[in-house]
């Protein structure tokens, strides 16, 4: 009885641990127009947010992205027509002030600016160097990226799909003033191409175009 007695707050700890491990939630989807900001066709019936995760890291990511120069960028689709929007030929880019292009990191770009390896981008002449911090958990990183990372290749009709891209910025100021996320190759159920968006990441709702 003693020994069971010993046992029982190791299995109790045990539970609570594997209880507080959790998984990798996105944030609550809502239609696009609730978001700050964002752009609106009205004419396409497409309306399109991003938030830029800086301050509020914490509340969804286990790792601090940020701290290894990796943003990342919540992005919702919302689709208010009768048709399929098709995503599978659209090219997504944070623009920064100084102009600088720079698409989305894939999974292994993100793991390997977690591992301290060199970042992919070359285009600005003298970059500032990363903080350093607690490298965290390549497995556990990988997951929470993988679960994370907008996937959708379409958005029903009547219906708004979201999801996490991450950019590679030196610092936190590249996107306070003036940085925007640019989107091209959007494409309606029937083919035809949409209108480029072009959303700011500092600024008030952003109006909606004709």
């Amino acid at each position: 009885m003693r020994s069971i007695g010993k046992l029982v707050p190791v299995v109790i700890l045990l539970s609570l641990a594997a209880l507080a491990k959790k998984e990798f939630q996105l944030p609550p989807v809502q239609h696009a127009s609730a978001y700050p900001n964002r752009e609106a066709h009205t004419d396409e019936k497409v309306t399109i947010a991003v938030e830029p995760y800086t301050s509020d890291l914490k509340s969804v990511f286990s790792t601090d992205y940020l701290q290894h120069g990796v943003l990342p960028v919540y992005i919702v689709f919302s689709n208010d027509g009768d048709g399929f929007l098709e995503l599978a030929k659209a090219r997504i880019e944070l623009i920064l002030p100084d102009r600088t292009r720079i698409e989305p990191f894939t999974t292994d770009d993100v793991m390997r600016r977690l591992a301290g390896s060199p970042p992919r981008r070359v285009q600005v002449p003298l970059p500032t160097p990363i903080p350093g911090g607690r490298r965290p958990r390549a497995k556990e990183s990988r997951e929470e990226i993988e679960a994370a990372q907008f996937k959708a290749r379409a958005v029903e009709p009547k219906s708004s799909r979201a999801g996490f891209l991450f950019f590679d910025v030196r610092s936190a100021n590249e996107i306070k003033r003036g940085a925007r996320i640019y989107i091209t190759g959007l494409r309606d159920g029937e083919g035809a191409d949409l209108m480029y968006f072009e959303i700011p990441l500092d600024s008030p709702a952003v109006p909606s175009n004709p």
